[in-house]
Order: structure tokens, then sequence, then C-alpha cells
């Protein structure tokens, strides 16, 4: 049972509502560098502009979300975030946008994103009893893929029929919506904070303390530690598949826009696939298990792209690797919620973050090199290997006799 089924569905409905209007301006602004610059270089800088940030700001993100009230937070990172797509439309409006200010405006939704992303995941178990996280976790995760799945229809299908400024704009509208409904419910903050005097030096000595309060943690409790190496090793290792995919369809398919939206599509809709089934998956104990398997899973999904010559097999495999993801990312997040006390679970979110932003570029940094000399076909499948060998290896060492 919910601690409150109203204030999760509207919690969620809040989130959905938000996330929808953001990746729509995400995407259009992604289209808008590639049409008007036409360059990788571009395309790469606003890919390390949406990165880089998270990596900053998630160590100290988890310290307020631990230390403030935990809906205030994501409050906060929403209307901001509305208020940089306000400032983005009117330069639009007037034509007085230029290349550095839509990367900056890009790495300043990344550091509310690092915010409100763990807030979110340390929020939920406040409103959701331990039975059910899981659950909730998997509603969520195929909300999210939903939402991924109809943004850039949607997102194109504005951009065929208004301005560019007209489709910011919808940003706001939907973040005006997701707050609103969020300020509707009632959750009680964990820590009723009382302190009037603030003061710079002080604040920042504390929250530098916070953080090291919560490697503390982390270094005494092996498991969660074990949980984050871990996730760090596998997002490193696929993190071709999440930047090289389109190149490996350009490459091995040909360049036709069509095939990379029918493969962007299918691993979308996978993913909500996915995210049902986890909803099964609720009752189940051994969570580092279905993480582990969905692992080795995602490595053969990925050998078998790098194997596919024909395009209705790449599509299948393609469904199959986005059904596996939220089969691996909703363990992970229901295992801290699970395992972790509330008061610290804003911190290890924040590590949480922190692993994955610096996994995902670093990979990508180390194997692109490799897929241009021999090919992203062979990273594909080197990599895949390496990630089922990776979890037999991970379980073996770590989880095998205890969890």
């Amino acid at each position: 049972m919910l601690k409150s089924s109203n204030a999760i569905i509207l919690f969620l409905t809040a989130q959905t509502v938000s996330l929808l209007g953001s990746l729509v301006v995400q995407f259009a602004i992604v289209w808008y560098v590639t049409l008007v610059t036409e360059s990788a270089t571009m395309l790469a800088v606003s890919a390390i502009s949406g990165f880089l940030p998270q990596l900053a700001v998630s160590m100290f993100a988890g310290v307020w979300i631990d230390k403030y009230d935990r809906k205030k937070v994501i409050i906060v990172a929403d209307v901001f975030t509305a208020l940089l797509t306000t400032a983005l439309a009117i330069l639009f409006y007037f034509q007085k946008e230029t290349m550095p200010i839509i990367f900056t405006i890009l790495a300043l939704r990344a550091l509310a994103t690092g915010v409100q992303m763990p807030a979110v995941n340390a929020l939920i178990p406040q409103i959701v009893e331990k039975k059910s996280l899981m659950r909730i976790n998997g509603i969520n995760s195929a909300l999210n893929s939903s939402m991924m799945l109809s943004a850039p229809l949607l997102g194109g299908l504005l951009l065929n029929y208004v301005s560019f400024t007209v489709v910011l704009f919808s940003d706001i509208i939907t973040a005006v919506v997701g707050v609103s409904i969020l300020m509707i419910i009632k959750i009680e903050p964990l820590i009723q904070n009382l302190q009037t005097d603030f003061r710079i030096k002080l604040w920042w000595q504390n929250t530098v303390t916070a953080v090291r309060q919560g490697w503390g943690y982390l270094h005494e409790n092996p498991l969660i530690k074990k949980v984050l190496f871990f996730q760090f090793v596998i997002l490193f290792l696929i993190s071709p598949s999440a930047f090289l995919n389109p190149l490996l369809v350009s490459k091995t398919f040909g360049g036709d826009v069509n095939l990379l939206s029918y493969a962007e599509a299918v691993y979308s809709l996978g993913m909500v696939v996915g995210g049902a089934i986890v909803v099964g998956l609720n009752r189940v104990r051994y969570k580092l298990r279905i993480m582990l398997i969905a692992a080795i899973l995602y490595g053969g999904c990925m050998i078998a792209l790098g194997c596919a010559e024909v395009f209705s097999f790449y599509l299948m495999v393609n469904f199959m690797a986005g059904v596996v993801v939220p089969c691996y990312n909703a363990p992970v997040t229901t295992l801290i919620q699970e395992k972790v006390p509330l008061l610290y679970q804003g911190r290890i979110f924040g590590f949480l973050q922190f692993v994955t932003a610096a996994a995902l570029p670093l990979g990508i940094a180390v194997f692109s090199h490799p897929a241009n000399l021999y090919g992203v076909d062979i990273v594909f499948i080197i990599n895949g290997i390496l990630c089922g060998l990776s979890s037999l290896v991970v379980w073996l060492l770590f989880f095998r006799k205890q969890y």
C-alpha cells in the first residue's frame, strides 16, 4: 500500500508534465544546433554542456536535498529551468541568440537537472512504502520513457506549424502546470530548517561537512559502495550505445533520417515496456540479481547490434535493449531507497548522479577514437562482451555469497 495514493499520483503527474516540456525543448535545441551549424563539434559541445554541470553540482545537490524540503527543492529547480527557457525564448524573439549563449543556457539547465533528478528519487520514499517502491519506480520509468517517445514527435510537429520561440514557451507552460500540481501535494519535510541567520561562509562550511558525512556513510556501507562502483563500470562500457547508435545506423544501413527516427522510437518503446515489466517485479526480493542479469542482457544486445546486417533485426534488438534499461535502473534506484536512511538518500543519489555524469562522457571519450579506427560495430561487440564479463566478475566477487 502507498502512504498516500493521491500524493504519488499527483507527484508522478507533475513530474511527467514537466519532463515533457523539458524534453521537447531539449530536442528542439539539439535540432536547431544541428541545422544551423551542421557541425559534429558543435553537437559534442552541446552534449558536454548537458553533462559536465551535472557532474559539478551532483555532490552538493545531495546535501541540499537532505537539508531542505525536497518538494521545495524540486519546485525551485523547475522554476529555474523555466526562467532560463524564458530568457532563451526572448533572445530568439529579438534574434539575439548566439551559440555561446545557447550552450550557456544548456549548461545552466543541466545544473537544475542535476539537482532535480536525485531530489525526485529521494522524495519518493517519503510518500511510498518500501514494499511498493519497485512498482512505483517501474511506473515512473514507463512514464519517463513514454515522454521520451512522444517528445521528439511533438517537437517535430510543433516546429512544422509554429516558430522556434513558441516551442520554447511550451516548456514554460508545462513547468507552470507541473509546479502548480506539486504545490498542492502535502509532503512533510524530513527536517524543519529553523536557521534564519544566513551567512555564505558558514553555509559553505556546513555543505562541505555534509558531503564528507555522505562519503563517510558510503565508506561504512559496502553494499551501496559496490553498487555505485558497478554502476560506473557498466555505464562506462555501454557509453557507445548511448552516443554512437546513430552513427552505427548511418554506417551500416545508410544515413536516412527516417531510419534514425525508427531506431530512437523502438528504443523508447522498449523502455516503456521495460517499465511495465518492472511493475510486475515489485515483489521480487533479490533486486541485485535483476540488476546484474539486466546488465548481462544489455551486453548481449550490444553484441547483436554490432553484428546486425538487416535493419529489421537491428530494430528488434534495439527494442530489447530498451526493455532491459528500466530492468537495470529501477532495481538500482529501489535498492538505494530501501537500504539508505531517508536523511542520507539525497547525498547517495547525488553520488549516483555524479557516477552517471562521469562514466558516460568518459566512456565516449575513450571509445570514440577506436570506433573511428576499427568501426562502431567492432566497439559495440567488444564492449558488449566486456559488459557481460564484468557483470559476472562483479557477481562472483561481491554479491554471490551475501546477496
